[in-house]
């Protein structure tokens, strides 16, 4: 009886074809995506180029995504997934100011230099970037930072400091910095 109560309990927890179709094609459908952004840039691709990257039927694509914002959207909360942890393992090592704002920094800019993909993804629509900065997964890393601001002046890392302009001032360093860094060969994080 165990034994039946554990499988079935384990079966639970596996994706259903359906589930993992729902998956396989959200995901060709990002990857087109990224081809076509990274390829054409975000201003001259269309839905149409996105649906003839992948082998889906056309109308596939809006059971998944309503634009070419939004699976544009999807893809920039991927990229913040990937490097949030880095930035956030880096910040959590500081013990000063500096140790902080330049290991957070340095942790975005190698995790850049690494992800050749999001680097030419990022680098063909620089200029599209900077009114896009408001998904759901970049925002929470900023969340992040400014949490981690704020924990850092608690236990007296760093300097009592304003928390909201600490963060500010350091997304935007990252990203004036990072837009020029996309705009040319990527120079040594360091």
């Amino acid at each position: 009886m165990h034994d039946l109560a554990q499988s079935e309990s384990d079966s639970s927890h596996r994706p259903g074809k359906r589930e993992r179709a729902k998956a396989s094609n959200r995901k060709a459908i990002l990857s087109a995506a990224q081809v076509v952004f990274t390829r054409m840039g975000f201003d001259a691709a269309t839905v149409r180029d996105i649906v003839r990257e992948t082998k889906l039927a056309s109308g596939t694509f809006y059971n998944y995504f309503s634009s070419k914002e939004e699976v544009f959207a999807a893809l920039l909360d991927d990229l913040a997934l990937r490097v949030r942890p880095r930035i956030q393992a880096a910040r959590s090592q500081a013990t000063s100011l500096e140790a902080f704002v330049r290991g957070s920094i340095v942790a975005f800019y190698q995790w850049l230099r690494d992800d050749r993909e999001g680097f030419e993804l990022l680098r063909r629509n620089a200029g599209v970037l900077r009114g896009r900065m408001s998904t759901r997964e970049i925002v929470a890393g900023f969340g992040e930072l400014h949490d981690d601001i704020s924990q850092g002046i608690a236990m007296k890392v760093l300097p009592r400091v304003d928390a909201e302009y600490l963060t500010a001032a350091m997304i935007g360093v990252v990203f004036e910095v990072g837009d020029r860094m996309l705009r040319r060969e990527f120079p040594d994080p360091e």
